[in-house]
C-alpha cells in the first residue's frame, strides 16, 4: 500500500513540474484547446487537444508531456472528468498507446 501512495505521489509531483516548467504560452494553447473541445464536445482525448493545436496552428515549441498537466489542472476547475475508458491513439508518434477518453463537464446535462 506504502507503494502505490508514493507512486501517487511521485505522479503528482511530476505533473506539477511539468506544468511549472511549461511554457506560458504552451499553457495558454493547452487551456484554449480543452476549453473549445469541452464548450464543443461531449468527450474527447488528448489527441484531439493535439489535433485543435494542429488545425489552429498554434505553435507547440514545449515538451508534449505538459499537456498532460493541462489536462489534470481543467480537471481539478471542473471543466473535464476522467473515464475509466481508454482508446488507442491515432498519433504516430504515440504507437497507438492508450489514451484517456475525458467527459466535458460544460456540454449537456451534467
Amino acid at each position: 500500500m506504502k507503494n502505490k501512495q508514493l507512486a501517487k505521489t511521485l505522479r503528482d509531483e511530476a505533473i506539477n513540474r511539468g506544468w511549472s516548467n511549461s511554457a506560458v504560452k504552451f499553457r495558454d494553447n493547452a487551456f484554449r484547446a480543452i476549453i473549445v473541445l469541452a464548450e464543443t464536445e461531449d468527450e474527447f482525448t488528448t489527441d484531439d487537444v493535439w489535433e485543435y493545436f494542429a488545425d489552429n496552428k498554434l505553435e507547440l515549441n514545449h515538451d508534449g508531456r505538459a499537456l498532460g498537466s493541462a489536462m489534470k489542472r481543467a480537471e481539478g476547475m471542473g471543466l473535464i472528468a476522467p473515464t475509466d475508458r481508454f482508446v488507442s491513439s491515432e498519433r504516430p508518434a504515440c504507437h497507438a498507446r492508450p489514451v484517456r477518453i475525458w467527459i466535458s463537464q460544460l456540454t449537456g446535462d451534467k
